[in-house]
């Protein structure tokens, strides 16, 4: 009686985790160059690269079975922060490379930003109110 209790308990959390997570794709990148957003004395808008850095850094993005969509950077193998997405938008076209254009909402200090992921997936950049993180292959 006891081994069919435990099977059907186990079963029970396979299923519910197996319904939660209906899609995951990881993305790795080795190129970290984050930007800040200033404005110039002519009154321009432009983003300034203040630190670029090599590293191991992981995109682990997961779709649930209720639609749910996020993703979790890990730098160095540690959690950084994870996104909920809000809204998918359009796709852009920088430096002759489309972009896919979505709206996420960032867990840590619950700010709106915008990601553009390439098509190829080698890039990707996050818009921040005040800065800009890209991350290349």
């Amino acid at each position: 009686m006891k081994k069919t209790n435990i099977c059907s308990t186990i079963l029970i959390i396979f299923g519910a985790l197996f319904n939660y997570i209906c899609y995951s794709q990881t993305y790795s990148y080795s190129q970290k160059e984050e930007s800040l957003r200033v404005k110039t004395l002519a009154g321009e808008t432009k983003y300034v690269s203040n630190k670029k850095q090599s590293g191991e850094y992981k995109f682990i993005h997961e779709k649930s079975s209720r639609g749910d969509v996020l993703f979790t950077i890990y730098e160095d193998g540690i959690e950084e922060q994870w996104y909920g997405r809000g809204q998918v938008f359009d796709y852009k076209e920088l430096n002759g490379k489309i972009f896919s254009h979505e709206r996420y909402l960032a867990t840590k200090d619950n700010e709106e930003v915008a990601v553009l992921m390439s098509q190829s997936k080698d890039e990707v950049l996050i818009f921040f109110s005040n800065r800009m993180i890209h991350y290349k292959r």
